[in-house]
């Protein structure tokens, strides 16, 4: 039982009064910082007990939140540009982001690691548009493509992309797979690194990517 939390007493239906107001214990934290400890005095085998709760900043669900002060990730190649799966992309999506026409990226996002942790990658990455040029111009998928793999290499995190078209197995095409459509997509390995630099040029794209 935590009877005190720093300099709050915790009543016994688990509220403090925080500035004036009787609120649930939980808001006692918001005044630590990552790396702090917080002080509780808990009840515990029928006496009381000091202990110092170390406070850190959980960063798994990164991507399910908003990001601040972060300048978005994103690898061109060939005018295509993938970026990592995030709140933050869907929202580029407009209003209605999280409407059933999104709902495969909804739920790779936000319940595949709970409902299939086994497939659940390290960060998903989505097509997020094209760089219209004649290189591209026979691919089919335009945006908001899930990537399984690129030239056999399963893609787990954006590096992956990156490492994929450094190490092509055709010879003449760079295959690139997407899920869960299953659709398969070719870009010519030659031209697309012909194009590459005017494509940059073209839509004013300082670097290729931001990892």
């Amino acid at each position: 039982m935590i009877l005190r939390i720093g300099d709050y007493v915790v009543g016994s239906d688990a509220t403090i009064v925080y500035k004036g107001n009787r609120v649930f214990l939980g808001a006692a934290f918001s005044d630590y910082q990552h790396g702090e400890k917080v002080p509780l005095k808990l009840w515990r085998d029928g006496k009381e007990m000091d202990i110092s709760l170390p406070i850190y900043t959980y960063t798994k669900d990164k991507a399910e939140g908003s990001q601040y002060d972060i300048l978005p990730r994103y690898f061109v190649y060939g005018g295509l540009v993938f970026v990592p799966l995030n709140r933050d992309y869907l929202r580029t999506l407009g209003g209605g982001w999280s409407d059933p026409a999104n709902a495969p990226l909804m739920y790779e996002l936000f319940y595949r690691k709970h409902e299939k942790p086994e497939t659940a990658r390290t960060e998903s990455i989505v097509l997020a548009s094209v760089l219209s040029h004649s290189v591209n111009a026979n691919i089919g998928v335009r945006a908001r493509a899930l990537v399984d793999k690129i030239n056999g290499v399963k893609i787990d995190k954006l590096e992956d992309v990156v490492r994929a078209f450094e190490q092509p197995t055709d010879k003449e095409q760079h295959i690139i797979e997407f899920g869960p459509t299953e659709s398969i997509e070719a870009i010519d390995k030659k031209a697309a690194a012909e194009a590459h630099a005017d494509i940059l040029k073209t839509y004013g794209v300082q670097k290729d990517r931001r990892l």
